[in-house]
């Protein structure tokens, strides 16, 4: 690899990647020759430029999965609460949450 001009300092962690990018515990020769393909040289200041904006990317997508996520889960704790209230109503011996538990339940997602 070091006569083609590449130098991997850190070989676990490039394999770790493969791994990640290959899907699996296997890294397939197709992946491995295209990740030394791209790895030969230096970086250019493009290739850091779209690294950083992959990982913005990446970053935003989490952020509104995130956001989708409480929201839903949000919907969730106020049906399971709303379906409490009425089996209480109804007199089928489930008591609803008192007013302190159900702060403390719907503040969790906002502390994750």
């Amino acid at each position: 690899l070091h006569v083609r001009g590449i130098d991997i300092n850190n070989a676990e962690l490039f394999f770790d990647m493969l791994q990640v990018v290959g899907g699996g515990e296997v890294v397939s020769i197709e992946v491995l020759v295209s990740a030394l393909l791209r790895m030969k040289g230096f970086a250019t200041s493009i290739d850091l430029h779209s690294l950083s904006f992959e990982a913005k990317l990446a970053s935003r997508r989490q952020q509104i999965f995130m956001q989708e996520s409480s929201a839903k889960l949000q919907a969730i704790q106020d049906a399971v609460l709303a379906l409490g209230q009425e089996t209480a109503d109804k007199g089928l011996g489930l008591q609803p949450l008192d007013s302190s538990s159900r702060s403390r339940r719907r503040s969790l997602p906002q502390q994750l």
